[in-house]
């Protein structure tokens, strides 16, 4: 019976106090928490679905690419049935074309990839193709864990197995700044994980799931809402 009580009061503080009560959550962190999630995509994270088009992609590209003087332009297009093309134009090969798809992109607490099949192998011999495949899954995922530090962006190991690149990005997930934040002992980036993937023209679909408890979604509603 206490402990159905105890239960009772902490939901009745949850749903009573403003965010700010709770000793474990200052204006900083909650500052941190809406520059992250803004409240259309929480509420697309709960839902279980995050839509990104290729235009956040490609602007995403567009502002890293100043710090790769060997890259002249690089952008993406999303096709259906998980497809993307890739253009590059690189300093030292000229105009390349990669046409690849994604058959797996996995972000939860043990792991963080993708993995794409490229048609022409012998591109991925190339360090500018391994750049653009790992800067592609930084594009899609800025709208979940927000923009990585700069000391992240060359910290990414990727695999090369037949014609499969596998990017693993979880130095990226270690930087975010959902990282600093703790919502009862857990940080919101463990909080929601990405179990796959699907696209249509020009747009990519992050298919999410929650793994935390009751009182750290009410938490995190409140946070981003108030």
């Amino acid at each position: 019976m206490f402990r159905i009580l105890t239960s009772l009061l902490l939901a009745m503080l949850c749903t009573l106090q403003p965010a700010y009560a709770f000793p474990f959550i200052d204006n900083a962190a909650q500052k941190v928490l809406r520059q992250t999630w803004d409240a259309q995509t929480f509420s697309d994270l709960t839902n279980g679905v995050i839509a990104v088009p290729e235009t956040a992609v490609n602007e995403y590209l567009t502002q890293v690419l100043p710090d790769y003087p060997s890259i002249r332009e690089a952008h993406v297009s999303i096709q259906p049935g998980n497809q993307i093309i890739l253009h590059l134009d690189t300093r030292d090969s000229g105009r390349l074309l990669l046409n690849g798809k994604i058959t797996r992109f996995v972000q939860n607490s043990e792991e963080s990839s993708v993995s794409i099949v490229v048609s022409q192998r012998k591109l991925l011999a190339k360090p500018v193709a391994s750049w653009f495949f790992s800067h592609i899954s930084l594009g899609m995922l800025t709208k979940l864990f927000g923009n990585p530090l700069t000391a992240a962006q060359d910290s990414f190991t990727s695999r090369i197995d037949g014609n499969v690149v596998t990017i693993n990005f979880r130095p990226y997930i270690d930087h975010s700044p959902l990282r600093t934040l703790s919502i009862y002992g857990t940080s919101p980036a463990d909080l929601f994980s990405v179990d796959s993937v699907s696209t249509d023209a020009g747009i990519i679909r992050l298919h999410t799931s929650y793994h935390g408890s009751p009182f750290s979604l009410q938490m995190l509603q409140q946070l981003i809402f108030q």
